[in-house]
């Protein structure tokens, strides 16, 4: 390591002078890294979302192999299940650090692939009887407990919950008009939604009017 006579310090790195004093320096330059080493997260993300590609197109490969030998169309289902699997990995990796809009449009998604499979496979409306309810529960629940867990300001995700509130109104217009074959999933819903709006405005009613007069420009 390097040494400046003059001040008494020593220099790590390659340097021709002291960082001081601009004297001389004595001694042997150290190469090594000054600072830790940290993992690279974004690193093991990206190879942990290429092993899962690999595994969901050997998937795909080997139901696709069935069909050649058996006959059938399995591998159709899945290849639309791999894409949906894959969609809803990226949705969450991409939006992992914005906790509350993660999860609302992970919800949204869920919902919508639920519905395209069951339209896809003779609909039966498990899609809206039970997909659509529960999830609009979990999600709910998931951002009440995100932000005990991640400590977030009422700010940071009262928009995402209002919107994710407003799944319960769509589960009450479905339940009204008969769409919804199953009652109880849909009614917990709208409880459950229906309680979460009245602490939304019960505690935090001036922070949602403020932010509805955010987005809408008032």
């Amino acid at each position: 390591m390097l040494k400046c006579e003059h001040c008494g310090i020593t220099v790590s790195g390659n340097h021709s002078a002291c960082p001081l004093c601009q004297g001389d320096l004595t001694g042997e330059c150290d190469f090594r890294c000054v600072y830790p080493k940290t993992a690279n997260k974004m690193s093991r993300i990206a190879k942990a979302m290429r092993f899962v590609l690999f595994m969901l197109v050997f998937a795909v490969i080997i139901c696709l192999s069935i069909d050649l030998v058996k006959g059938g169309k399995l591998w159709i289902y899945a290849a639309a299940a791999a894409v949906s699997v894959w969609i809803i990995l990226n949705i969450i990796t991409k939006m992992r650090y914005m906790i509350a809009k993660c999860i609302l449009w992970t919800t949204a998604a869920a919902v919508l692939e639920a519905i395209l499979w069951d339209i896809a496979t003779k609909y039966s409306g498990w899609s809206v009887d039970y997909v659509m309810p529960l999830c609009c529960c979990a999600a709910m629940l998931a951002m009440v407990i995100a932000a005990r867990v991640r400590h977030l300001q009422i700010e940071d995700y009262i928009a995402y919950m209002l919107i994710d509130i407003l799944f319960g109104v769509v589960s009450l217009i479905l339940l009204l008009t008969g769409v919804v074959g199953s009652v109880i999933p849909s009614v917990i819903c709208i409880a459950l939604s229906a309680v979460f709006l009245s602490a939304l405005l019960i505690f935090h009613g001036n922070s949602l009017m403020s932010e509805i007069s955010r987005r809408m420009h008032m």
